[in-house]
């Protein structure tokens, strides 16, 4: 889930954490933050926004 999750956030920056965390099979954007953040100490979003910064 953890490397998933990462590769798309990287790799689809026009979908929505929304569409992300259904993607892989969380039924909340707010469960798959949460979860998300527990292993990475970072939010989805922030995550993302650091890996198209780095281009």
């Amino acid at each position: 889930m953890y490397s998933r999750s990462q590769r798309l956030l990287r790799e689809a920056p026009n979908a929505s954490i929304s569409d992300i965390a259904h993607m892989i099979g969380f039924t909340s954007a707010s469960h798959f933050s949460r979860h998300f953040k527990s292993l990475t100490e970072e939010a989805p979003s922030s995550f993302r926004q650091k890996m198209l910064s780095k281009g």
